[in-house]
């Protein structure tokens, strides 16, 4: 600990940026001595400019490294953030100014220090087909975690009344859970299922950068209402009597937004935007 504190102390950062792809590059050539998986800290208060090579270099070396990420301060890079911790089956945190900094360090401590099941798979037994699952590969398990699994079935085909879901850890899919399934929402019953749903594999297509299939993302977006990154809804409101009293006081303001620079890559994607007015 006392190296450590000594190591800080002579640290400068005096870089003129953020520039996070050299070290995490030396993390991938560096594999851990053992075979466990290997925890890091990570602290931020800027932005990089190549957010996507630096979340997918985090991706290639998932399998023995695990980043939680600390967003501080007023505009931290969030696409930063929360990629380089979704890759790597970490867990963020985005920290106020004015906040102490260590109670949420030392959440993440305790948690980085438990033990976890890393080799989760989930089997679903059903006859009806599987459009997608949600997540496709299981992140690792924390004691006192919750994990979700949504799939999303085929609903042309009639409903098996003998699905069931199995839950599996280890090499030797050792089973440790098992549950029936009687109903099946559909979308129209069940809408706020199906948008929790329908937003967690937008975002897991998303991530994926190397496979990314516009035209579904488009189709899902459309068909569940949850906006990706080539959707925009708009709201019309439309009023039958414009010299109507409620009319009187309407003002027009405008808000502005801050848009962090990360977000630039991400705004020349909207030329390809689907509108949808409802």
């Amino acid at each position: 600990m006392s190296q450590a504190e000594t190591l800080i102390k002579d640290m400068k950062a005096d870089l003129g940026g953020t520039e996070l792809l050299m070290p995490l590059r030396w993390l991938k050539e560096n594999k851990p001595l053992t075979s466990g998986v290997r925890q890091i800290f990570l602290l931020t208060d800027g932005e990089v400019s190549n957010v996507t090579e630096v979340t997918n270099l985090c991706r290639e070396m998932s399998e023995y490294t695990r980043i939680f990420s600390f967003g501080l301060g007023h505009s931290p890079s969030r696409a930063l953030v929360k990629g380089i911790a979704r890759a790597t089956n970490g867990y963020f945190n985005f920290i106020a100014p004015h906040t102490n900094v260590d109670i949420y360090v030392a959440e993440q401590l305790a948690r980085a220090l438990q033990p976890s099941i890393a080799d989760v798979y989930v089997k679903w037994n059903t006859n009806q087909r599987i459009l997608h699952k949600v997540p496709e590969h299981a992140p690792p398990v924390f004691v006192g975690d919750r994990l979700l699994f949504y799939a999303f079935l085929d609903e042309s085909m009639p409903f098996d009344h003998t699905i069931s879901v199995e839950l599996f850890i280890g090499t030797q899919q050792q089973s440790i859970g098992l549950a029936r399934i009687d109903h099946v929402p559909s979308v129209l019953s069940s809408q706020l299922v199906m948008r929790l749903a329908a937003k967690a594999l937008l975002r897991e297509l998303s991530d994926d950068q190397k496979t990314i299939d516009k035209e579904l993302l488009v189709n899902i977006s459309i068909k569940y209402d949850v906006l990706c990154p080539y959707t925009a809804f708009i709201g019309v409101e439309r009023r039958l009597d414009i010299n109507s009293e409620s009319n009187i006081d309407m003002e027009l303001r405008e808000v502005p937004i801050m848009i962090s620079k990360t977000c630039q890559e991400s705004l020349t994607r909207f030329r390809d935007f689907q509108i949808r007015i409802f």
